[in-house]
């Protein structure tokens, strides 16, 4: 699926688009199986606006409604750790790994909270 983008270029959004990449199914590490996530593409924003992105995705899904978060910030790690403590929403894992065009990824799957 190609990408698309989730917000346009408007007087009335305050920020630039998030590409998502689409529903895709990743594995669920806190049960069995494979649960369909929505994939957010972060990488290269910075604090605040990783968190900004992802809670506005959020606010839109449903109830434990997953999304899986791709971001280079190195800061990412304290901020969506805090996002999910300070909210009902759940941080199911957390992955780093290295890429080609940045150093390092940092992968983040959260369940929405009710």
């Amino acid at each position: 699926m190609a990408p698309r983008t989730r917000y346009s270029h408007t007087r009335n959004k305050a920020f630039a688009p998030a590409v998502l990449t689409g529903a895709g199914l990743h594995p669920n590490r806190q049960g069995a199986g494979v649960v369909p996530a929505t994939e957010l593409d972060v990488r290269g924003l910075h604090c605040p606006l990783p968190i900004l992105r992802t809670r506005a995705l959020l606010d839109r899904m449903a109830v434990g409604d997953e999304v899986v978060v791709t971001a280079t910030d190195p800061a990412s790690v304290i901020d969506f750790k805090h996002f999910c403590n300070t909210t009902e929403n759940e941080l199911l894992a957390h992955e780093t790994r290295p890429d080609d065009t940045h150093t390092t990824l940092f992968i983040y799957r959260i369940r929405r909270g009710g």
